[in-house]
């Protein structure tokens, strides 16, 4: 995959719309188009800001694929090696931001492995009771997966902590929920 080079391959514009072009269907012509402005864009030097600005989506990236796949591609091409930088800069265009920094994250985070996201984004890193340490097992189990084509059992996590955490997820939710249903909204 082009995302997943060695350090210091970049991969350039050209290079990804003519693999994109190869890859994709002719049903998919109206996503390649977009992406195809993405990379002119980024090629131009323009902020992934401007560019989300360009497609009329003002400072709200929605979750339709038509938007957020152009505007993570644009801030990929732009911060390849970069993750803080790339994951920044599409936050900064707003709207659905949990839905487009996953996708980046995802996308340089093969490129930059472990070492190139911020120590300080892993150390705040709270999704308990998954852990830093349970989603590297996690990722050497799906590596080995990969290379040996032979399936891992599942990593153990306590049936308690996940109950436990997801009760009081369904809490904030909810209360956020209600509170909305308040004055001044």
């Amino acid at each position: 995959m082009l995302a997943g080079r060695s350090a210091g391959q970049g991969v350039g514009p050209e290079e990804y719309a003519r693999a994109l072009q190869e890859a994709l269907p002719s049903e998919a012509r109206e996503l390649v188009e977009l992406i195809g402005r993405a990379v002119e864009s980024a090629r131009a030097g323009h902020s992934t800001d401007a560019f989300a600005q360009g497609l009329g989506l003002g400072s709200r990236v929605s979750g339709y694929v038509y938007h957020t796949v152009p505007v993570v591609i644009h801030a990929w091409l732009r911060h390849q090696r970069d993750y803080r930088s790339a994951i920044m800069d599409v936050v900064r265009c707003g709207g659905d931001t949990d839905t487009t920094s996953a996708i980046l994250g995802g996308i340089i985070g093969a490129g930059v492995r472990k070492t190139g996201i911020p120590q300080a984004w892993l150390d705040r890193f709270w999704e308990w009771p998954r852990t830093v340490r349970w989603m590297e097992a996690l990722g050497g189990r799906l590596a080995r997966v990969v290379a040996e084509g032979v399936g891992q059992p599942a990593l153990p996590l306590p049936t308690y902590a996940v109950l436990l955490r997801n009760a009081l997820f369904l809490l904030v939710v909810l209360g956020h929920g209600f509170r909305r249903l308040l004055p001044p909204y």
